[in-house]
């Protein structure tokens, strides 16, 4: 695996071809998603010591790809190399067929090659093969498939698993208008908002107290454009009134109710002759997108994480803010969009990943709306979901993840919910309400529910497949709504349960789902409509099934590691699966972001960006956050951050994707080692560059954080979460111990200056760590092993 990372090292660093133009080479496919390419593998029916490997190349695109594809030769896998060459029409799938000849003993090797347009290396390629499992080798989960012989278990003398093919280095980037506008792009003639701190512009807010002038997140944007500028200019300024002196400039934030606006987010954001600046929008919360426009797109203003470590304001040695001649609309992709960092506070409004306010969002609710008590469960147990027998299924968890559903046909029930619900839409504001069932918690069984289940023809005999059930209450509520509220919607998850496709009940106009990417179901190694993952496949096809039931359909996935805080690239899948479903009818998007920043960081970043406009060139996004966060650091960090996305691309398919990542001990050396690369560089920075040293550091606070944690448990536990033979030792209880001491430390630090350091692991996780080395310490104080200060 050394080789493997000496050799990324040089593709990423520029070592070797890349993108070398100041402009987009013209022979590249209009967007990365028009072109892909997936391997499969079987052996030769007439020879089984030789793999037979089909490359499937594919134009999504409109116009035609000359494409030339070269792998290198791989000894060690039997393998000889190839290339090929042909024109790709629009549209067009075709099929490249290879061989090797594994040796015997394979466990994973990794083929390497390039892919070109024309005459421009594009894209580096890797596709990883692995060797059959050993005799009894079970996967850590099973996934959810439509095929149950589609497998994980390899049994082939060698097995292709994966095919990654990121972009090459690009050096266009600056240049997209994916990136911030450079100097050398701004439309003459330029407009010196402020320059050596003075100023003669104000800040125009040109709205009526009725339409929200004071809400918080606009004031906040508000202050936000003042504060940037004064720092980008050195100390100007910018005073905010409702009416301009005479003759002075003004940023002016107009609302203006008398446009047709596509979304209340949508904003116009443009310059006039006489130099004013105008953000117009019919609602406070695009004129607040449009200053983020401004200062983001035009003015080079990021924020990378939440904050202020994660800011990066340019302080130019001019001391000028000055943007070009702009007329420029923008509008979310979706109809609603919820915040993608769950610590993100701000943040997430800065990079404009709200849409609606988040409003068509949900989540379990039938504990919130019933629930149950060891009394309730006693006085009335034909509330509850109960079995066969009639005893209440009772699924209330310790640690409050989940509670006990209760029975949706009881008519009791019913008049209670329904009540509870018209309740929550009483109001001009509110327009949703959530009917999910509790987290996973089993469905009841009584033959009331058997009853509406067989109305269907749902087979539901053990409660594990309620999606019909599920849309019979949601519709019977919806009926029960008062008349006011007919017009509003009822919504739950297509997740657990009730995530197959009806049998034949169907929703009513007024109810809504958001179909889950479950992460322990289906397959995050790679895009979701990457045809080489079995379980992908089933939920592609949810997807589009899910689409044409549902008025209104949204999108659940989780792109963090919330489970052992690892690193775990997701960026190449999070680039296709965003536009994927806005393309196939999505309008809301909750992304639970977990915020796990220093290892997760640029997941959340892509999301948020995606999320407000999924056209956006992610590569171009990763450079101008990889140069303007890391600053001096760059060039290793790039390999941190790569690193993760190709150690999480060329795993084998399948679900649990971060768990399997962190069981590789070469992706963390690898990462380790462009870690220290980066503590190197920013070790001596002067004290006005301080931030990038910091930021290195909370990087590598997470890394260990993560890599300590999984260390213990592979120390002591399998991975059937058993404690191993001879584990319970002085050595492993001394590193409990420390790892113990080093979290209460490093959490400490951080929490002391929780404004400027953004946040290392949510409170709940903190609580998870702790009962895991609390776990570990008790198992050893049980074995007897003495703790070091005993």
């Amino acid at each position: 695996m050394k080789t493997h990372t000496i050799l990324l090292s040089l593709l990423w660093l520029g070592t070797l071809p890349c993108l070398g133009s100041a402009d987009r080479p013209s022979q590249l496919p209009e967007r990365y998603r028009d072109f892909a390419i997936y391997t499969t593998s079987r052996p030769d029916p007439t020879n089984p010591a030789q793999i037979e490997m089909s490359i499937q190349l594919v134009n999504r695109g409109q116009r035609s790809l000359p494409t030339r594809v070269e792998l290198n030769p791989r000894p060690k896998l039997g393998f000889k190399g190839g290339s090929t060459e042909l024109d790709l029409a629009a549209g067009q799938m075709t099929t490249w067929q290879l061989t090797f000849h594994p040796p015997d003993g394979l466990v994973k090797e990794v083929i390497e090659g390039a892919i070109f347009f024309k005459s421009t290396r594009a894209r580096d390629l890797f596709i990883a093969v692995r060797g059959p499992d050993p005799e009894g080798w079970q996967p850590d989960s099973e996934p959810e498939v439509d095929d149950p012989s589609e497998t994980l278990v390899i049994t082939d003398r060698a097995q292709v698993v994966a095919t990654y093919a990121p972009r090459v280095r690009i050096d266009w980037w600056q240049r997209h208008p994916s990136s911030t506008i450079t100097a050398d792009q701004r439309v003459e003639p330029t407009v010196t908002l402020a320059a050596r701190g003075r100023t003669d512009y104000a800040i125009l807010v040109d709205v009526p107290e009725a339409a929200e002038r004071e809400n918080t997140d606009f004031q906040g944007a508000v202050a936000d454009l003042a504060r940037c500028i004064r720092i980008i200019s050195g100390g100007a300024e910018l005073p905010v009134v409702v009416s301009p002196e005479q003759g002075q400039r003004a940023i002016r934030l107009r609302f203006n109710n008398q446009s047709q606006w596509p979304h209340p987010d949508a904003y116009h954001l443009y310059t006039t002759s006489g130099g004013d600046v105008m953000i117009e929008s019919g609602h406070v919360d695009g004129l607040r997108n449009g200053i983020y426009g401004l200062l983001t797109d035009h003015l080079d203003c990021h924020w990378f994480m939440p904050g202020t470590l994660g800011e990066e304001i340019p302080q130019p040695g001019n001391q000028a803010a000055v943007i070009g001649q702009i007329d420029q609309r923008r509008c979310p992709a979706f109809y609603s969009a919820a915040r993608t960092n769950w610590g993100g506070g701000r943040w997430n409004l800065r990079n404009r990943n709200v849409a609606r306010r988040g409003r068509i969002m949900y989540g379990h609710a039938f504990a919130s709306l019933l629930k149950g008590t060891p009394e309730l469960y006693e006085q009335h147990p034909e509330w509850w979901a109960r079995d066969r027998a009639g005893t209440v299924r009772i699924f209330d968890q310790e640690t409050g993840w989940s509670f006990t559903n209760f029975c949706t046909t009881n008519p009791q029930v019913l008049d209670m919910i329904a009540r509870k619900i018209n309740d929550q839409l009483d109001g001009p504001d509110a327009i949703l309400a959530s009917i999910d069932p509790n987290d996973l918690a089993p469905f009841c069984l009584c033959e009331s529910c058997r009853a509406v289940d067989s109305s269907y023809g749902a087979d539901n005999p053990d409660g594990r497949f309620s999606t019909d059930r599920m849309l019979h209450f949601a519709n019977e509520i919806h009926q029960r709504l008062d008349p006011e509220n007919q017009d509003k919607q009822l919504g739950f998850l297509v997740y657990g349960w009730q995530i197959e496709l009806p049998e034949t009940a169907k929703p009513g106009p007024g109810v809504t789902g958001t179909i889950c990417y479950m992460d322990w179901d289906y397959d995050h190694t790679r895009p979701m409509n990457d045809p080489t993952a079995p379980s992908n496949k089933k939920f592609l096809r949810l997807v589009k099934g899910w689409g044409k039931l549902l008025p209104m359909m949204g999108y659940y996935d989780y792109p963090t590691d919330y489970v052992h805080f690892a690193p775990y690239g997701q960026v190449m899948k999070l680039r296709e699966d965003i536009p994927l479903v806005h393309d196939l009818g999505v309008t809301c998007m909750v992304i639970e972001g977990q915020p796990i920043q220093a290892t997760s960081a640029l997941n959340l970043y892509i999301c948020s960006r995606l999320q407000y406009d999924v056209k956006e060139d992610v590569d171009v996004l990763v450079e101008e956050f990889i140069h303007k966060f890391h600053g001096p650091a760059a060039e290793p960090m790039r390999n941190y951050w790569l690193g993760a996305e190709y150690y999480t691309a060329t795993l084998r398919p399948g679900p649990r994707a971060q768990d399997r990542m962190t069981r590789i001990p070469a992706m963390w050396e690898a990462l380790d080692g462009y870690l220290k690369e980066a503590e190197t560089l920013v070790a001596n920075l002067p004290e006005n560059q301080k931030r990038f040293r910091d930021r290195v550091a909370f990087q590598r606070d997470g890394f260990e954080l993560a890599r300590r944690k999984c260390a213990i448990r592979d120390l002591v536990y399998t991975r059937q979460k058993a404690v191993k033979p001879h584990a319970l030792t002085a050595e492993n209880r001394q590193r409990a111990e420390d790892y113990q001491k080093w979290i209460a430390t490093t959490r400490q630090r951080h929490a002391a200056d929780d404004s400027y350091w953004p946040p290392l692991l949510p409170v709940h996780y903190y609580s998870s760590l702790s009962n895991f080395v609390g776990g570990v310490l008790k198992k050893l104080d049980a074995a007897g092993v003495p703790s070091a200060s005993d």
